[in-house]
């Protein structure tokens, strides 16, 4: 197996072989490619190379043949090694971009084992996503050594005191996957217990020697990220009462294969099921729209124009025509259809009442169920966006949201805290890093502030 291959996912590779047998659909995607590339107001063909390259399932949409061929007659690089095996082992599929803007459409392929399929049917279908440009914020590190990291914060938490400074530079500064591999290493060094013991672990030598808000950023970064969403939400859902801001924030934003791999995290960590610990929790249209959610109803792959105007007439019809509201056909259309659908939807809306449906659910709806319709009205328009105006709410006014702040800084940073810096400085006239440097303090706000990054 080559060093290509053996980046790539097997359902990837099944297609990428799939492909090397069907010379018209390889000549078809080179000439699709050639002519994104070079269509009026799109991308540089190096950028949308190597986003083309690497936003798709599995990691690469191209064989290495096909790379080759298309890099060599273009005359640009291939795309970066590293961050083709890190799309590939973390599989960030449909991120939504930044902002729709007038460049080519691209179609993302949301299941590798019908790339092809979908690919020769993208001139016949408008189930197509903007090209993604996503920012991170947090990179792997240079010249890593995790053995030496592991040493240093093993030193920087042994005897009396502890030295943050270390573990902050340290853990801050790495990536998830730089941090794991440091995981395994401390455990490997330190964890060898004596008698009945079972030698140290890193993340519970953190918790013994910090505390509070710095706490549990540092825990949150220490732990892989879909797993560090899955004891959020059993955090949201635990002990009296329940968080359901944070619970609509995690569920309503997510495409079905981020959904389907939560799912099967927060199942294979806890005794009972998401699906029956919401249930559990929730009541009414709200738990609706949370179970279809966790059940992965959003049908990603239709997109029918002309049912638009029928679809946004019926919900006007539902709301703003008549007499009080009709939630269940808000609740089965903003549950069930794909991105691509209701941003059509949205527009027809607009043109029949006059203003948007955001507007038109801000007057209609109240209480949890306006949170919950809204978030899934702004993530369709722009994740990001939602994500500044969430980070927004929990700094404005006395007090700060830290449950909210943590959260999205931990989970988003290796995806696109970058857009939602932009996003945040265009709606509010200051940058995300100067409100948390007014909100927080201590060794809090310094690691806040290394997750961010520089303004």
């Amino acid at each position: 197996m080559s060093e290509f291959e053996a980046k790539v996912s097997p359902g990837t590779k099944h297609a990428a072989a799939s492909m090397r047998g069907d010379d018209s659909v390889v000549e078809e995607k080179v000439r699709f490619f050639e002519k994104l590339a070079s269509s009026p107001g799109t991308y540089s063909k190096q950028s949308a190379f190597h986003s083309y390259t690497t936003r798709t399932t599995g990691g690469e949409w191209f064989t290495k043949s096909e790379t080759t061929r298309i890099s060599t007659s273009n005359n640009i690089s291939s795309p970066p090694v590293g961050f083709e095996a890190y799309t590939a082992k973390e599989n960030i599929i449909q991120e939504l971009p930044v902002e729709p803007s007038p460049v080519a459409h691209v179609p993302i392929v949301s299941s590798a084992k019908h790339a092809n399929n979908l690919f020769s049917q993208s001139a016949r279908t408008n189930l197509q996503e903007y090209l993604p440009q996503l920012l991170p914020t947090v990179f792997d590190a240079p010249n890593f050594d995790p053995i030496a990291d592991a040493q240093a914060l093993r030193k920087a938490m042994k005897g009396w005191g502890t030295d943050e400074a270390t573990i902050l530079d340290i853990i801050t500064k790495r990536s998830n996957r730089q941090r794991q591999e440091i995981y395994q290493a401390f455990k490997k060094e330190f964890g060898r217990g004596e008698g009945d013991s079972e030698g140290r672990d890193l993340i519970s030598d953190l918790k013994k020697e910090l505390g509070g808000d710095f706490e549990d950023v540092i825990v949150g970064l220490m732990m892989q990220p879909i797993e560090y969403e899955a004891t959020e939400l059993r955090k949201a859902m635990k002990g009296a009462g329940t968080d359901e801001k944070a619970l609509i924030e995690i569920l309503l934003t997510k495409t079905n294969g981020e959904m389907q791999r939560l799912v099967d995290c927060y199942n294979s960590l806890y005794e009972t099921t998401l699906d029956d610990r919401i249930r559990s929790e929730t009541s009414g249209d709200l738990q609706r729209l949370l179970i279809l959610a966790v059940s992965c109803a959003r049908d990603e792959h239709s997109f029918n124009p002309e049912k638009a105007h029928e679809q946004a007439m019926s919900l006007y019809n539902a709301g703003e025509k008549k007499l009080g509201t009709d939630e269940e056909t808000f609740v089965i259309l903003l549950g069930h259809a794909g991105r691509q659908q209701l941003l059509a939807v949205f527009e027809e809306y607009k043109a029949i009442s006059g203003i948007t449906l955001e507007q038109a659910v801000k007057s209609e709806f109240s209480g949890d169920l306006h949170k919950a319709i809204l978030t899934i009205i702004q993530c369709m328009q722009s994740r990001p966006r939602y994500y500044a105006k969430r980070l927004h709410k929990a700094m404005e006014g006395l007090g700060t949201d830290d449950d909210t702040l943590i959260r999205i800084l931990v989970s988003r940073s290796e995806i696109d805290l970058g857009n939602i810096k932009k996003e945040y400085e265009t709606l509010y006239g200051c940058t995300l890093l100067s409100a948390i440097k007014g909100e927080t303090s201590g060794d809090y706000k310094k690691a806040l502030c290394a997750i961010v990054g520089s303004a």
